[in-house]
């Protein structure tokens, strides 16, 4: 079983991440189930939303230890589940994890986070690029939001190449 949780603040696409992500592994033929936790702030609040995948049936998916758990921001009430976390990646470690520049890439190049999030976790193997552009909702901002995912792809594949071996 693999398990991915992206963390933030509402209005960052935090919980869109997950269910792309979901769709994306569903799309290959694997189990998954997503779930999500926010407050009642829509724009601000702070986010949690994570997928369980799996070759069989998923038993159990409220889980609060993560193979690999993304930060887009750091909202303290989700800390306790970072520290549970095997493998980190955030804009910004302060002092845990890995740094991956979400900040940098989105000012820059003028691209959405949560996109180049899920070109992040594509890199890292759960789920290809191809069922990642297949799950992406095909709107106005399906180009824009391919773009990112190439872009956070490439990106990773270049800051980490052996680092995550295993995940």
């Amino acid at each position: 079983m693999k398990s991915v949780c992206f963390i933030g603040r509402g209005g960052q696409g935090i919980v869109f991440s997950a269910e792309v992500l979901a769709r994306a592994a569903f799309l290959e033929g694997k189990y998954v189930a997503q779930l999500q936790s926010y407050g009642a702030e829509v724009r601000g609040g702070s986010v949690m939303a994570y997928a369980v995948i799996d070759e069989k049936p998923i038993d159990n998916p409220f889980i609060e230890d993560f193979d690999l758990i993304v930060l887009l921001s750091h909202p303290e009430e989700w800390m306790y589940i970072v520290s549970k976390g095997k493998h980190v990646i955030s804009d910004e470690p302060v002092g845990i994890g890995m740094a991956f520049p979400f900040s940098r890439l989105s000012r820059n190049q003028n691209l959405k986070e949560n996109s180049l999030a899920l070109g992040l976790v594509s890199a890292l193997g759960y789920a290809s690029l191809d069922s990642i552009e297949k799950a992406l909702p095909k709107g106005k901002d399906f180009e824009e939001n391919m773009r990112a995912v190439r872009i956070g792809f490439e990106e990773a594949k270049k800051l980490y190449k052996s680092s995550f071996q295993g995940i």
